[in-house]
């Protein structure tokens, strides 16, 4: 457990220096790191093709650009944010 830890803290060191060294003007978001991201990014790719768990990888790639635009709608630079629609 503790050589997990440090593995992941030495990629956390040497991301933020790469970061540093080529790409000075981008903000290094940690928080997209590690497995809470792919927990999120996977169901939400699974919901937009109506199977949750159930999809290969030419399925991920065919349904990318869709999920590209609704990305930039929802974080874009406008930050545009739909609610959520209600059946009542």
């Amino acid at each position: 457990m503790f050589l997990n830890i440090q593995i992941f803290y030495h990629f956390v060191v040497l991301l933020i220096k790469h970061f540093k060294n080529q790409y000075l003007e981008l903000i290094v978001h940690l928080h997209f790191i590690g497995s809470n991201f792919y927990e999120v990014f996977f169901p939400k790719i699974g919901r937009m093709l109506g199977m949750e768990c159930a999809y290969d990888f030419y399925e991920l790639v065919n349904c990318a650009n869709t999920f590209n635009h609704v990305v930039a709608i929802k974080y874009g630079e406008n930050g545009v944010q739909f609610g959520r629609m209600h059946n009542n």
